[in-house]
């Protein structure tokens, strides 16, 4: 970004106003002044910081937080101002506190909003006031037991303003604070009851644990039950007293203790009493902070802003509260600057979707209107693909070009509706391609631009008429441009009606249309990678980067799947409350036809519970979705990817077989095991895989070792470690099949992919004129998680969020704070999380936890215990680990990430980073009489030699790897994923979409202060709604600018 001179400044600046922080939220305007050339808007202009921040407004000295209301009432004047006339924007009132608090609902009316209230004086200020500074002070003297039960973790006073290793400052956040119930906050006030000066009064006299590794952590995997705001109405602030009247007055005080009900204030009102006495102190610490006026609607509703920026006071209570009002409302998408924030409603929202919807967003994009509409997954959608349209025609012509890529990320928690989010985008960017094909009346700029100057060249060649003037190659005419996509793809010429029918996804002429195809990938990948778990009943145990390709007319051409880390070991366990993947009880919902259950040896009267591995306990899912219309789904995305009849049996048959696999037990004969050849289920497996019941007891309960170059020594197995090698069997064989769906999908959908031959089947030059020119990408990929049991797949996973939330920091946080210190702007620095800390313990080389995981998995006679004390060898001196003595003795350990503290269980790391499928395992599949399972056996050996393979483009050879120090562990295999990933996205001009989930039951009409506290705090939201506000809000090079406002000023340039 190029900023434009002092002169240049001083030239145009009586031109330019600030946008002005509103005084109402909802009511806010840009002012507008008079010029020669007119009105001028700034919401196009180059907005000065000075209107959000406060550090940057000259002053003559700088005015302490709320020191006009505390000298107001010295002077004798008692009543108390609102925020508006005299707080700053973002003073130090705007901390964010990690603290929990009452999250109940006042919902008044059916429609769950809540009208505005007031104290009865009607005189009082709306504040926000922390929960521990209420209890403090209702409750100043406490017993040791009392002390404990308060017991902050040491997460929680880092993020309280310490320091933590030098690489997270004043504001850091560790936020996922899930060691207690009731939560207590610390803030650095010395002296102040409010605030809880003394630490050591409730840590004791040493917080340090014997025979602890690291940081002492005391933890429990629940959610924080409460928040730590509570609304109320500042009466008065006299005599060094701040007097303040709870809006939700609670009691603070567990009545049901013993110590209560011992204690001289069992009787004493106050515990209940609303009004609260704190001291003066409070403000500057705090403790207290102003609430936000809004405008009230004819029903006496507030009407909140549709972009959080726009909020006069911005801190955690007041978002949460935006977000709740918007929420009630049904209004569950609001801006922040450049962030979509989703909340889930659990439900389906009349008007909220569809094609009338889409054509709203789409209109007011093409047609230039001025009509502001609400903020909207098509908005980000439509802002992406318009951002690619106008990269475009700044690119054009130009040899070196930057990139016309965009990306929308979208993440968050498991069931905050991420899945359904990336659908509604991909729904979005193909009906704008179908738009593309059917308007060829408009031309692009760059078209107006070409025959512009082709009518001068004509001018003059002065009536050498008989030359036909040359068009240049870049210059294609829609119609150009729908005859080569139709050539393309066959008869997909798409009318009026296959909008909607992209839309739907049904119809026939959707079926022939590769944007069709493109969405219809979802039902698929859904049925094969998607599962109910505790937090979400369609959460996907994969993620995915989806790389749509448009062409220079705006045209989708084909897409690209990427998937990342299947997790394969739910095939084999699934936690009370969860159940496997979709596929089994879709398959076993009814929904297949009696006759082809026969195929696979099913009878029709089979249910989920005659199958080990789909015998959870749990069979339905809580969202109401029905397995057999997903079944129903799944055939017609099959049908619609134009996979074969044979193709959808063999696949069907696979599953089956890994059904009836499951089933299998093992006779224990004294010195060896074999198949229970009695077992009903060992048949059907044979005839399915296409192998003997002599071989498939070989391979499963013998091992063949070679000693010395050619003898084979033949070792029986256990009944464990056959049930263990059969469990690899199920494993390997879902996960190629996985592997299979995904690289078949890409075949029908890729352009890439779509090979030319002649008729001899040699490959042809590729000569279709409308090459793909750019791509938007979709990441769906898995939130951060924490449950009762952490194993390798959530290090994994908090791992990869860990390394996005670095990503969103640096784009949305560090490179606009950078921007504006290397142009010399002034600027007050805001602090964020930084977390490099915490991916350099998970995987930098030699000391991370991973890179120790790979070392004991190459290493000979290791195990999951050699790796634990490996661990706490290497990491017990840094910040972000530790390990007390009760996790050391079950070889657990605790990492500290950007999203709070997890507790990981080392058991079954090793063998789940190795994931090896035994050698008769393997040969048994390549000998199979079934052709696809000889497929799937290839993909099996492809997967092992592609890890072994140093380089990307070594052709892959199908080889057995002899020694276990040249194969890359799945690990290893998905840090090298993500880094591809992370180069990927910093290619693209990123668009993010935060999803939250408004509470952990799932259920609509139901919004958990604390459950979205916890999220915003997680997803660095706060952060990035002070750095937008704060900033500049357009950025334009010197040229731009004169370009765009030489007009104000034409006399003086």
């Amino acid at each position: 970004m190029t900023i434009p001179t002092d002169s240049d400044r001083e030239k145009v600046h009586n031109f330019i106003i600030p946008l002005d922080s509103p005084t109402k939220e909802g009511s806010s305007s840009p002012k507008r002044c008079s010029s020669p050339g007119g009105t001028l808007s700034t919401t196009s202009t180059l907005s000065s910081p000075s209107s959000f921040s406060s550090s940057s407004t000259p002053t003559s000295s700088p005015v302490p937080p709320y020191k006009s209301i505390l000298e107001s009432i010295k002077n004798g004047n008692n009543q108390i101002h609102t925020l508006d006339e005299l707080t700053p924007s973002n003073s130090v009132t705007d901390n964010i506190s990690d603290n929990d608090s009452d999250n109940s609902i006042n919902i008044i009316n059916n429609d769950n909003r809540r009208k505005m209230t007031a104290p009865e004086n009607n005189n009082g200020t709306k504040v926000w006031v922390k929960k521990s500074a209420v209890e403090a002070v209702r409750n100043p003297r406490l017993s040791f037991k009392e002390k404990m039960a308060r017991k902050p973790s040491v997460a929680s006073s880092y993020g309280s303003g310490s320091s933590f290793n030098g690489s997270v400052h004043g504001s850091a956040q560790f936020p996922r604070q899930t060691s207690f119930t009731r939560q207590t906050s610390f803030t650095s006030a010395a002296g102040s009851v409010a605030s809880f000066s003394s630490q050591r009064d409730l840590f004791g006299d040493t917080d340090s644990e014997i025979g602890s590794v690291g940081i002492p952590f005391l933890q429990t995997n629940n959610r924080s039950e409460e928040w730590g705001w509570m609304p109320a109405f500042m009466l008065d602030s006299s005599n060094g007293k701040i007097t303040v009247q709870l809006d939700e007055p609670v009691s603070d005080v567990d009545t049901s203790s013993s110590s209560w009900t011992n204690s001289p204030m069992r009787n004493n009102s106050v515990c209940t009493d609303p009004i609260v006495v704190l001291p003066s102190s409070a403000l500057n610490d705090g403790d207290i902070v102003m609430a936000n006026e809004y405008q009230i609607s004819e029903g006496g509703y507030a009407v909140c802003p549709d972009d959080l920026i726009s909020l006069s006071h911005l801190h955690e209570p007041a978002v949460v509260e935006c977000l709740q009002r918007r929420y009630e409302d049904n209004k569950i998408y609001t801006a922040t600057g450049p962030v979509l924030l989703a909340l889930n409603p659990f439900q389906n929202i009349r008007g909220l979707y569809g094609e009338s919807t889409m054509r709203t967003y789409w209109d007011k994009a093409e047609k230039g209107t001025k009509e502001t509409l609400p903020p909207h997954v098509y908005a980000m959608a439509d802002e992406a693909f318009r951002s690619m349209m106008r990269s475009f025609e700044q690119t054009l012509g130009k040899s070196h070009a930057q990139s016309c890529d965009q990306s929308i990320l979208v993440s968050g928690e498991s069931g905050s509706g991420k899945t359904v989010t990336t659908k509604f985008v991909m729904k979005y960017l193909a009906a704008l391609s179908q738009r593309a094909g059917n308007l060829p009346e408009e031309k692009r700029a760059y078209q107006k631009v070409a025959e512009k100057k082709i009518s001068k060249s004509a001018a003059l060649s002065k009536g050498r008429t008989s030359l036909k003037p040359s068009v240049p190659s870049w210059v294609k005419t829609a119609q150009q441009s729908d005859q080569d996509s139709s050539d393309r793809s066959g008869s997909r010429s798409v009318g009026g009606d296959a909008l909607s029918n992209v839309t739907n996804l049904t119809g026939t002429g959707a079926l022939n249309s590769i944007e069709a195809q493109v969405l219809q990938s979802n039902p698929i990948l859904e049925s094969f990678g998607n599962a109910r778990t505790m937090r979400n009943d369609n959460s996907s145990r994969f993620g995915k980067f989806i790389e749509i390709q448009f062409t220079r007319s705006g045209r989708l051409v084909g897409a690209q799947i990427e998937t990342y880390l299947l997790e394969k070991v739910r095939l084999v366990t699934q936690s009370p409350g969860e159940r496997n993947y979709h596929i089994f009880y879709e398959m076993l919902s009814g929904g297949m036809d009696p006759d082809e259950l026969r195929n696979y040896f099913i009878a029709s009267t089979a249910r989920a519970d005659d199958f080990k591995i789909s015998a959870s306990g749990t069979y339905d899912r809580r969202d109401g979705v029905s397995d057999r219309e997903t079944y129903r789904a799944l055939r017609a995305a099959m049908t619609t990817m134009n996979f074969s009849e044979l193709e959808q049996m063999d696949i069907f048959a696979t599953a089956a077989a890994i059904l009836h696999a499951s089933n299998l037990n093992f006779v224990d004969m004294d010195h060896y095991c074999s198949l229970d050849g009695g077992n009903v289920h060992l048949e059907p497996v044979c005839h399915l895989l296409g192998v003997s019941p002599e071989d498939l007891n070989q391979a499963l309960c013998h091992l063949s070792i070679t000693a010395g170059k050619e003898a084979q020594v033949q070792q029986n197995l256990t009944v464990d470690k056959a049930e263990k090698g059969l469990e690899a069997l199920l494993k390997a064989t879902y996960g190629a099949l996985f592997t299979y769906l995904v690289s078949r999908i890409n075949d029908s959908i890729s352009f890439y992919h779509q090979e030319l031959y002649d008729e001899n089947g040699v490959p042809l030059p590729d000569t279709r004129k409308e090459q793909p020119s750019a791509s938007i990408g979709v990441l769906d990929i898995f939130g951060f998680e924490s449950f009762k049991t952490n194993s390798f797949e959530q290090l994994c996973i908090n791992y990869c969020n860990e390394a996005l939330q670095q990503q969103f920091n640096a784009f949305v946080l560090k490179n606009e704070q950078a921007e504006y210190e290397r142009e010399g702007i002034e600027w007050s620095f805001i602090e964020f999380p930084e977390n490099q800390d915490v991916i350099d313990l998970i995987d930098k080389r030699g000391s991370g936890i991973l890179c120790i995981l790979d070392d004991q998995c190459r290493a000979p006679g290791t195990s999951d215990r050699s790796l634990a004390l490996d661990i706490y060898n290497k990491c017990k001196h840094h910040t972000r680990f530790s390990a007390n003595r009760k996790q050391t003795a079950a070889l657990q350990f605790c990492v500290h990430h950007y999203a709070g503290p997890v507790e990981y269980s080392t058991d079954g790391f090793v063998e789940k980073n190795r994931d090896e499928l035994p050698k008769e395992a393997t040969e048994l599949l390549q000998n199979s009489l079934n052709p696809f399972i000889q497929l799937l056996s290839q993909i099996i050996e492809s997967t092992a030699a592609e890890r072994s393979n140093s380089s990307r483009d070594t052709p892959l050879k199908i080889r057995r790897q002899e020694s276990a120090f040249g194969r890359i562990t799945v690990g290893g295999q998905f840090r090298k994923q993500l880094r591809s990933l992370r180069e990927k996205i910093d290619r693209m001009s990123p668009h993010y979409v935060r999803c939250l989930k408004p509470n952990d039951e799932l259920v609509p009409n139901h919004f958990d202060r604390a459950a979205v506290a916890e999220q915003l705090r997680c997803g660095g939201i706060l952060e990035a709604v002070r750095v937008a506000r704060a900033g500049y809000s357009n950025h334009y090079s010197h040229d731009d600018f004169l370009r765009r406002y030489r007009c104000l000023a034409l006399s003086e340039l």
